[in-house]
């Protein structure tokens, strides 16, 4: 029988509430930053003739893929354990690489063929809205599933 009670369980017990509650505010950071990403994309045509407000777009836009980049593996860690985080960032990194690589060459296409690239930016913005979206309804779903089963990670670090 394994001691629960012990200062080695409960170091570990906070420790995990504390990593918790580090992935849920990277969590909560992605999701503001992919908001901001899509407001950015969004104003882009009408601020980006002005050297500052195409500067300042594009610095936003970038933010995302950096915070991204920080986010990514803590995210998958906790959504999916550190025992199958190797299998399953692997399984993304090909579809992302692809998406990431092909997109210029189709909006180049999806442009010349709708005559500009407002609607293309429209639709950059709007997926950039919907990860938003979608990211920040995971992460509600996640907190309702651990409040259910009684998991302290619900209220972060203690």
């Amino acid at each position: 029988m394994i001691a629960t009670n012990t200062p080695v369980a409960e170091s570990r017990r906070v420790g995990d509430r504390h990593a918790s509650g580090h992935r849920q505010m990277l969590a909560a950071l992605a999701v503001t930053v992919f908001g901001l990403q899509a407001a950015a994309v969004a104003v882009l045509p009408a601020v980006g003739r002005a050297d500052v407000g195409a500067l300042a777009c594009v610095v936003i836009f970038g933010l995302g893929f950096g915070v991204a980049t920080i986010a990514r593996p803590a995210m998958l860690a906790d959504r999916f354990g550190g025992a199958s985080y190797a299998g399953i960032a692997g399984a993304l990194a090909l579809p992302v690489t692809v998406a990431k690589a092909a997109a210029p060459l189709v909006a180049a296409i999806v442009a010349n063929s709708i005559g500009g690239y407002t609607t293309v930016m429209m639709a950059a913005a709007g997926a950039c809205a919907l990860a938003a979206s979608l990211l920040a309804i995971a992460g509600g779903h996640r907190k309702l599933a651990a409040a259910r089963v009684g998991s302290p990670d619900v209220s972060g670090p203690q």
